[in-house]
């Protein structure tokens, strides 16, 4: 999901797009958040699933060495507020982490070296009863709504609602990339559409249809039962979209200027992923119970598959942040939906594979 570089202070921040900006910390509103019975979203097809975990398994690190980056800190984890149940996205922006809730569309914040997050945007705020993909530009705050149909753009100071966009129904809005004039493209898990919204109409105004940009139909992207687009990226230099298709594990480039699609050469490798960051030519990858590393050459037409590498705080991971050192990991707890989650949930900071 996301290339961004943290810094602390004196040193410069990096979005998304990979362009700089500067800001200072701010402090969340503490607000309380309302619960809800959540519909559970299907994770990956068992098709691609089962061959690929028994592979996966096999280079798993589970010892505290294998854990600790260089400078020998040991994995650790953030907790959140009560109203985050299942989250599922995370961002950064300003020196700050965003975490959303697929159960109740509450976003917690939290600074990166903290182990507390604390409540940002409330359970259900603006009709926003999910939040899945996150993703942050400037002072706005993007929410994927998942089966709302909806994407929720916040003032990242204010926590209020700037616009909503809308898709209309049967749709699930999953993870969101900026390109570098700030337009933003929504992948849809169940609708063979990749949705837009033009940087110019993220301004204050009453709900405006999103822009289906491209219909997949037809091209080398064939949706099938289960969730599809799932976690997207853009490349460094603008042209091209990376998305990944969760139930063929499949990776796609796509053409910001054509929007031709082909399918990256992974050698065989199954690569059935959630959220993901791309950094250069080096794309991390959720898939679930792992963090998956893959090397792109220069065009992004190919890739290998360079590790695949789990922790023991890991529950359920969905998706992932990276800071100039931390790789931070969300712990979904997807599993555990129907019975008794691990309280709190969390998100596990760990050291970059």
């Amino acid at each position: 999901m996301r290339v961004t570089t943290l810094a602390r202070t004196g040193r410069p921040r990096t979005n998304r797009t990979g362009t700089d900006r500067t800001g200072t910390d701010r402090a969340g509103t503490n607000r309380a958040g309302i619960s809800r019975p959540w519909t559970s979203r299907r994770l990956l097809a068992g098709s691609v699933a089962g061959a690929a975990l028994a592979a996966t398994l096999l280079s798993v690190p589970t010892s505290d060495a294998a854990r600790a980056d260089g400078s020998g800190r040991p994995a650790s984890t953030i907790a959140l507020p009560s109203a985050s149940q299942f989250p599922e996205g995370i961002a950064v922006g300003d020196d700050r982490l965003y975490i959303s809730s697929a159960a109740t569309g509450a976003i917690a914040a939290a600074d990166p070296h903290a182990t507390q997050a604390r409540p940002f945007i409330p359970a259900g705020q603006d009709g926003m009863t999910s939040s899945i993909g996150l993703n942050v530009r400037g002072d706005r705050l993007y929410a994927a709504g998942g089966p709302s149909g909806s994407v929720f753009v916040f003032s990242t100071v204010t926590g209020r609602l700037v616009r909503r966009f809308d898709t209309g129904s049967g749709g699930f809005l999953n993870d969101l990339a900026f390109d570098r004039s700030g337009n933003v493209y929504i992948t849809d898990s169940t609708r063979p559409v990749l949705w837009r919204i033009a940087a110019a109409e993220v301004r204050p105004g009453t709900p405006a249809p999103a822009e289906p940009w491209l219909d997949l139909t037809g091209t080398a992207i064939t949706y099938q039962n289960g969730f599809n687009l799932n976690g997207i990226e853009l490349s460094a230099d603008g042209r091209y979209l990376l998305a990944v298709q969760s139930n063929t594990g499949i990776l796609f480039r796509i053409s910001v200027s054509t929007r031709q699609v082909t399918p990256v050469d992974l050698g065989g490798q199954s690569l059935a992923g959630d959220g993901m960051v791309l950094r250069g030519h080096t794309l991390w990858a959720v898939t679930n119970p792992v963090v998956t590393k893959v090397a792109l050459n220069d065009q992004f037409s190919r890739g290998t598959v360079v590790s695949r590498t789990g922790d023991p705080t890991y529950a359920t991971p969905t998706t992932i942040e990276i800071t100039e050192d931390r790789l931070f990991v969300v712990n979904s707890q997807f599993a555990q939906q129907g019975g008794t989650p691990t309280l709190p949930f969390t998100v596990s900071r760990v050291a970059i594979p």
